[in-house]
């Protein structure tokens, strides 16, 4: 109806400066509710952005056009009443954009902190495995001593001055035991 053409012209010119070239990496059309276009981007070269009229409000979502990933933004303007049922000719706005490029940076981004990840477990398990053995060389060395006692061989003591604080009294106890 006549009470479009104003905001078509409107949001068209507005829009159409962004969109001009043929080689824009941005596109838009405007339609009317049931789907029928009333203006599109001259960067669209002849193919159409894919429609859904049950749109509300505004909603966006990934799609393709001719293999092409795009990220479109759809915002449903309410139209006046027409017609003889009264039913309402709104107006659809759909504005896309190539996110080729960002799609490909997130999957190198994907990539560096997957290997980042893995580097890191690496590193973690090493120096799990470093500061395991530095916390159980104290009680190797208590194990080499009880080994060393024998029947034969009963002067073997733990050396108290080696054994870390924690530690201390199992090594006390146990040279407690051999005195007897």
């Amino acid at each position: 109806g006549e009470s479009y053409s104003r905001a078509e012209l409107w949001v068209s010119a507005g829009l159409a400066r962004e969109y001009d070239s043929p080689n824009a990496t941005s596109f838009y059309e405007i339609r009317r509710q049931d789907g029928s276009t009333l203006e599109r981007s001259a960067s669209l070269q002849g193919s159409e952005l894919p429609y859904d009229g049950s749109v509300k409000g505004t909603d966006s979502r990934t799609v393709r056009l001719n293999g092409t990933p795009l990220r479109m933004v759809v915002m449903s303007v309410p139209g006046e009443e027409t017609g003889e049922k009264g039913t309402q000719q709104g107006l659809v706005i759909q504005c896309a954009e190539k996110i080729e490029g960002q799609q490909d940076l997130l999957q190198r981004y994907g990539l560096v902190l997957l290997f980042s990840v893995f580097g890191v477990m690496i590193v973690s398990a090493l120096g799990g495995v470093v500061i395991s053995r530095k916390a159980l060389a104290p009680v190797k060395d208590i194990s080499g001593t009880i080994d060393a006692i024998s029947e034969s061989n009963l002067s073997e003591r733990i050396d108290m001055q080696r054994v870390p604080e924690e530690l201390r009294g199992l090594a006390a106890s146990f040279n407690h035991t051999v005195d007897r």
